[in-house]
């Protein structure tokens, strides 16, 4: 378990230290994978909620993702109060992360290993 603040205004972490407690303020944010240009989520999902509370928040998949110079920004959500909140990860094993956009090359190359994947928590 990591404890965090974003009040700041982007703040990473490793995939494999979930669950995460961060303060956050209000606004919007993005969630995005670093360690790749390629990558399939499957049935990994981001899970919100108020630290020590099972009042869980949206956190929605973009439908058109954006890539950055470092990562692909895949998840949204926006805050309306600042608290604590539990940011959980959930089937990260399931999460396929490649170095290459081309096909051709991803078809060669295994997934980067989990403990190399971060995420990053941006405020929009």
């Amino acid at each position: 378990m990591i404890w965090s603040d974003v009040l700041c205004m982007e703040a990473e972490y490793q995939i494999a230290d979930s669950p995460i407690i961060t303060a956050l303020s209000p606004g919007k944010y993005c969630i995005s994978i670093l360690g790749g240009k390629s990558l399939i989520l499957n049935n990994f999902r981001v899970l919100l909620a108020y630290a020590g509370s099972k009042d869980k928040l949206p956190v929605n998949e973009y439908k058109w993702k954006t890539r950055t110079a470092d990562g692909i920004c895949c998840f949204h959500f926006e805050i309306a109060e600042h608290a604590e909140y539990e940011m959980i990860f959930r089937n990260p094993e399931e999460l396929a992360v490649k170095k290459s956009l081309l096909p051709f090359m991803r078809f060669f190359q295994s997934d980067i290993p989990l403990k190399e994947i971060r995420i990053r928590v941006e405020k929009r």
